[in-house]
């Protein structure tokens, strides 16, 4: 008995193209933080829109590079912690991470 299973064309095309944007994303990147952390994850995390929104909302005043560099990190992991479900900066950094990959990688 022979079973015809139609669809595997189509399903060996998109593991062709998921290992072509795999190569694509392979090393290191450089990704911004208006992109790593844009208004789909922040509002999908947090009860803002914008990363800077969200650090103001935590009292923290930036406005350059060093102002950001300068916020203790256990102030910004405190901030975290009571205002997403993520317990610190390098939790939204991972996630942030998961999910621009998720993006480029179309898996979501």
């Amino acid at each position: 008995m022979d079973v015809e299973i139609e669809g595997l064309d189509d399903l060996e095309n998109y593991f062709e193209q998921l290992e072509e944007k795999a190569k694509e994303l392979e090393g290191e990147n450089e990704v911004p933080f208006s992109e790593l952390l844009d208004a789909s994850f922040m509002r999908e995390h947090t009860p803002h829109t914008d990363f800077m929104a969200f650090l103001e909302a935590g009292g923290f005043e930036v406005e350059t590079q060093e102002d950001f560099e300068a916020i203790p990190e256990a102030e910004l992991d405190e901030h975290i912690r009571e205002t997403t479900e993520l317990e610190s900066w390098e939790e939204m950094q991972a996630a942030a991470t998961k999910a621009w990959v998720v993006e480029q990688m179309d898996l979501g």
